[in-house]
């Protein structure tokens, strides 16, 4: 069997998050309003899936990002990120 060229699945990368946390919120806000969560979801452009998750109690509120915690905590690693930014400009 010969192999399949020009496969164009293998090249299209997945965007994650492409919605601010502010966004989450007033979607959930919204569902808690009565609004179904398919419409919320495609009317502030957050993953169904992801509101549910905030609804039911899976994933916490208060911070939307994915992966491991922050070791020197948020407010330490936005002080890090501003100075190495800051560095970099000089």
């Amino acid at each position: 069997m010969a192999p399949i060229k020009n496969k164009k699945a293998c090249s299209i990368s997945i965007k994650r998050f492409c919605y601010s946390p502010s966004k989450v919120a007033t979607a959930v806000k919204s569902i808690k309003n009565g609004m179904p969560t398919l419409k919320a979801s495609k009317a502030f452009g957050v993953p169904r899936s992801t509101l549910r998750h905030k609804i039911v109690g899976r994933a916490p509120l208060s911070y939307g990002y994915a992966g491991p915690n922050a070791i020197l905590g948020i407010e330490v690693e936005d002080q890090l990120e501003k100075w190495i930014l800051e560095i970099a400009r000089m």
